[in-house]
């Protein structure tokens, strides 16, 4: 898995590509929550070019997503060219 980013004062685009296996999980969830604690309120998560991915991930993305929105943010995900909707 590697991971980059792009951000202006506003947001943060994160590029995800690779396989995302287990061990990789809170290194994720770190890095994610981290861009939230800076301040940033919006995140776009790019995961087009994800191979594969440990079905945690599922969870993981559901569990961010929510303390996103407690916060007053909002996290956004692109998976196969098209945007995941909310989950309930």
């Amino acid at each position: 898995m590697s991971i980059w980013s792009k951000a202006d004062f506003q947001q943060v685009r994160i590029t995800i590509q690779g396989d995302v296996l287990a061990e990789h999980l809170e290194l994720l969830k770190n890095y994610l929550l981290d861009r939230l604690h800076y301040g940033y309120r919006r995140i776009f998560l790019d995961m087009n070019a994800v191979q594969s991915f440990h079905p945690a991930l599922i969870q993981l993305l559901v569990y961010i997503r929510r303390q996103f929105d407690k916060q007053g943010g909002k996290l956004s995900i692109e998976y196969r060219d098209g945007i995941i909707g909310e989950w309930n």
